[in-house]
């Protein structure tokens, strides 16, 4: 999953344009938005989504706005993780669920941040059995069985 985002200021709101792009062989599920503080890393709400919760075919490419309120970002730069959610089976028959979370280039802190918040949950539920780190141009993973 490719995302690129732009961040526009207008007025007294915030215009973020996200463009999603499945460059992978296969279909991405549940992907999702999330509008978040760039140095801290906590959602941004309320948060309005022109779509969410989309499912992108191979190669396939959508655009996707949020608008925030300045107030809401609490000074903070706003920037957008996105998430896509796919089940499948493993060679011993166990669910995997991969999650993929990609950030602005220049959101460093953040997708860090991010990664360690989302580590963490992995290993303290049971039901969490693979996470899977998506930076713009790298991929790592740790995988947590049940």
């Amino acid at each position: 999953m490719k995302a690129t985002t732009q961040v526009e200021r207008q007025g007294s709101e915030w215009v973020l344009t996200t463009v999603l792009h499945n460059a992978s062989a296969q279909p991405a599920l549940m992907v999702t938005v999330k509008a978040v503080r760039a140095q801290s890393g906590d959602r941004i709400l309320p948060a309005l989504y022109s779509d969410n919760y989309i499912a992108l075919m191979p190669g396939e490419e959508r655009t996707i706005k949020t608008r925030l309120n300045d107030a809401d970002t609490r000074g903070e730069r706003p920037a957008i993780v996105v998430a896509d959610s796919t089940w499948h089976a493993s060679k011993r028959g166990a669910r995997t669920r991969a999650c993929r979370v990609g950030t602005p280039a220049d959101a460093g802190p953040l997708r860090r941040e991010a990664s360690r918040r989302v580590l963490d949950a992995a290993r303290t539920r049971a039901s969490a059995t693979a996470v899977l780190f998506a930076a713009p141009l790298s991929l790592t993973s740790q995988v947590v069985r049940f």
